[in-house]
């Protein structure tokens, strides 16, 4: 099982409905956040600069953003896990 398949297993499994769908919210905002936080899609980024914006993402405190916050949170979480 890759780490992304592991990830949308754990998802799926273990996280209630709600976070599920924050974690999604977060996935389908993240390309959006990061154009607008680092003005570039995140693919398009330096390492240092994608370091620098999941690091931003994950100290958000706007409630409007929050689902981005959840998604990498989780994706952390598992990452470590699996």
């Amino acid at each position: 099982l890759s780490v992304q398949d592991f990830i949308l297993v754990m998802v799926n499994d273990c996280v209630d409905e709600e976070g599920q769908k924050s974690f999604m919210a977060g996935i389908q905002g993240f390309e959006a956040f990061s154009e607008a936080s680092a003005g570039k899609a995140f693919s398009k980024l330096e390492v240092s600069q994608r370091e620098s914006l999941l690091q931003t993402g994950l100290a958000l405190e706007d409630e409007n953003q929050k689902h981005i916050k959840d998604f990498l949170s989780m994706a952390k979480r598992f990452t470590i896990q699996g």
